[in-house]
């Protein structure tokens, strides 16, 4: 229950947060010059997204070698389509988090904040332990 809570916590503040920065834009631009902003966006939105579904493809087929390096192109890729998606929501708000996600550097920052995330999991779970083929070796005790 309290992880729906704070989903829908989250969801009213995302949208309070979009109505205010709404208010914000308009007052310095006036409707007209944000409404062309707001179709500005999406239409970068779409661009990248495009962009962002040829060359992951093209870039995966070219490192089918290593597996670390398929898994970080992979999640680069998956956050430039993502920031593409909110580009082409509708929103203040959204168009940030696209713009940012569109910058390779915070990319890199998300997928370093995600790989240790996943680690301090990782590590709070002691119940299995993954072995190389090589490291595992039967035991005589049974």
């Amino acid at each position: 229950m309290p992880q729906r809570f704070s989903f829908k916590l989250l969801l009213v503040g995302w949208i309070a947060l979009e109505g205010l920065l709404l208010i914000i834009v308009v007052s310095e631009i006036g409707w007209l010059g944000a409404t062309v902003l707001g179709l500005a966006s999406t239409l970068l939105g779409f661009g990248l997204l495009k962009q962002a579904g040829g060359d992951v493809f093209s870039t995966l087929q070219a490192n089918l070698q290593s597996p670390a390096s398929r898994e970080t192109l992979l999640a680069d890729h998956t956050l430039k389509g993502l920031g593409a998606l909110f580009l082409v929501l509708p929103g203040f708000c959204s168009d940030l988090v696209g713009l940012a996600l569109s910058s390779p550097s915070v990319r890199q920052q998300v997928m370093k904040l995600w790989k240790t995330t996943k680690v301090r999991q990782t590590k709070s779970s002691t119940d299995v332990l993954d072995l190389d083929p090589k490291d595992w070796r039967p035991s005589s005790e049974a």
